[in-house]
């Protein structure tokens, strides 16, 4: 892939890569991405402020060089993001709370085995249990709930998780680690 095209405040044009290497240690204090997301995107996370300093202050005392592949945090930067839509846009945003998923969880017989893993391990053992590929439960949790999702094709509430787990199958037919963020 080609670095990214950056237009800079004086009209000229550079490239991501090229920017980075002319700020030197100078953190970059902005950047706009422009995306079409007409398609699902991937789940993302960031750090708070004070993760990202924490983080990278740890990554940098262990000697991990900043172009690693292992490496989390390229700079004490807490990668903040607004979304403008200009279009009709739906945004996952966060984790629901632990109260809200028991009654999902209870509503769902697909879902009972996820009560036992957040009685036991919280909110972040359900979090990694849930992108592991090779949990068995969550495996077979995935795969039923999959299985209701194409139940009702002609459902399109965008409000449904059975909505979105289609869309997303549909065009990723072959990655179902995640599903259950």
């Amino acid at each position: 892939n080609d670095p990214a095209e950056v237009i800079l405040e004086s009209g000229q044009e550079t490239n991501l890569k090229d920017l980075q290497e002319d700020l030197g240690d100078q953190p970059l204090p902005f950047l706009m991405k422009i995306l079409d997301v007409r398609m699902m995107l991937s789940i993302q996370v960031h750090p708070s402020r004070p993760e990202a300093i924490v983080g990278f202050e740890l990554e940098e005392a262990a000697g991990i060089p900043a172009d690693a592949p292992q490496r989390t945090y390229k700079d004490t930067n807490h990668k903040p993001e607004l979304a403008f839509a200009l279009s009709d846009f739906w945004m996952l945003h966060g984790l629901r709370n632990e109260s809200a998923l028991m009654e999902e969880f209870s509503q769902r017989p697909s879902c009972h085995p996820l009560i036992d893993i957040l009685d036991k391990s919280g909110m972040d053992g359900l979090v990694a249990a849930s992108v592991s590929k090779d949990d068995p439960v969550i495996r077979e949790v995935s795969r039923l709930l999959i299985e209701e999702a194409f139940a009702n094709p002609d459902s399109t509430d965008k409000t449904r998780h059975d909505f979105w787990i289609r869309q997303w199958m549909t065009a990723n037919p072959s990655v179902d680690r995640g599903i259950l963020m």
